[in-house]
């Protein structure tokens, strides 16, 4: 069986599952390996721009010869992209055999373990099966209460405050960043880019109460920076306070953004999951030192994951934006857990709607050489992807 199916099949679609006490039990003896062997800890937390910063921080790792372990979630098409070192994803052999252990362990012990935590716990054998000088954890969901929570950073890299899981994390944005900050120790410094004045307020005076060294990183960033150049600085400003150099950041500002080929048109793969994604990488592709001209796009699709009504017309009308620069826009829908429902959340916008997608794959022959952007939900990127691999 295939082990992204076995995992669903044992473990259930991955959903958030507050409290930290059941699983802090179960993976103990990890935790105090861990802390034997003394890895340098960088945990990313944030509402957008986490993925990236984890990712670029693994890249300056490795251009300066370290040895890391990166931990990011959700993964897009296979579950090893969880589990990255400086030789590259984990074999799916080796983590079979770690997930076996797991949960055959959990199930000696009568422990449930969610989706999530059975991952977590394998990645942390993993770590001290094969020791590593740094590790870089991605926070799933909030921070206070995420299974990363589990271990103590030295480092925490703060990306952006947005309302997003809002039945978990509150509306309000202090709320929220009350949240991510619960991942913070004293002693240990918060690197952040922040872009609201009281929020960054707020940080000096919790510094203070908390005793960390806070460095806005921030206060160097130009007001007319994109979102993706933050999140570059910030990943370098943590790099060089190890006194290591960064490594060359990427030519393409949608080094993010996954290019594949199909049909001999190209995909540009983009998730933008909450409306703060969502303007950003408008903010993004329109911002000055992006060459639009030379990355435009032939057409733009768009499929979302699970969120409220709001949250759903507020995206639509955010990336219906593309049709304001002659690029074509559709709206389509995807079975999977996740995935958001029939509702009529783009009948605002005067795109196309498809409510199957696979009906999108017929207008590819209309014209070749077509650039394609797909968005919204990375689970449906996910899909695609898998679409395109089958079809080969």
């Amino acid at each position: 069986m295939i082990l992204e199916e076995w995992l669903m099949q044992q473990f259930g679609a991955e959903k958030f599952a507050p409290g930290l006490e059941r699983v802090r039990s179960f993976v103990a003896p990890y935790l105090t390996e861990i802390q034997r062997q003394k890895p340098i800890i960088i945990t990313v937390a944030g509402t957008n721009g986490k993925g990236q910063t984890a990712m670029s921080l693994a890249r300056h790792l490795k251009h300066n010869q370290k040895s890391f372990a990166l931990w990011t979630s959700p993964h897009i098409e296979r579950v090893t992209e969880r589990f990255v070192a400086e030789t590259g994803e984990i074999e799916r052999a080796l983590l079979q055999e770690l997930l076996e252990f797991e949960a055959a362990r959990a199930k000696a012990q009568s422990v449930g373990l969610s989706y999530y935590e059975i991952l977590w716990a394998a990645f942390l054998r993993w770590v001290t099966l094969q020791p590593r000088e740094f590790l870089v954890l991605e926070v799933g969901l909030g921070g206070r209460l995420d299974a990363v929570n589990l271990l103590d950073a030295q480092v925490v890299a703060l990306t952006s405050i947005s309302r997003d899981h809002q039945e978990y994390l509150g509306g309000r944005y202090e709320l929220i960043l009350q949240e991510k900050l619960g991942v913070l120790r004293k002693g240990a410094s918060l690197f952040s880019t922040l872009e609201t004045t009281y929020l960054n307020e707020r940080l000096e005076r919790h510094s203070k109460t908390l005793g960390y060294k806070w460095i806005n990183v921030s206060s160097q960033v130009s007001s007319q920076s994109d979102f993706w150049a933050r999140n570059e600085l910030l990943s370098q400003s943590i790099i060089q306070s190890f006194a290591l150099s960064p490594a060359p950041a990427p030519a393409d500002y949608l080094a993010r953004g996954e290019t594949q080929k199909f049909r001999g048109h190209e995909f540009i793969f983009y998730g933008s999951h909450n409306p703060d994604g969502a303007r950003k990488l408008i903010q993004l592709l329109q911002h000055k030192t992006y060459n639009f001209t030379q990355h435009r796009f032939d057409r733009v699709w768009v499929a979302m994951s699970q969120r409220s009504e709001k949250d759903l017309v507020a995206m639509a009308k955010i990336f219906s934006r593309f049709q304001d620069c002659g690029i074509p826009v559709s709206f389509t829908l995807f079975h999977h857990p996740k995935a958001a429902a029939k509702s009529g959340w783009w009948g605002s916008t005067k795109a196309q709607y498809f409510e199957d997608w696979t009906r999108l794959l017929e207008q590819l022959d209309e014209r070749a050489g077509q650039k394609i952007l797909v968005t919204g939900s990375y689970y449906f990127i996910a899909q695609l992807k898998s679409h395109f691999a089958q079809s080969r």
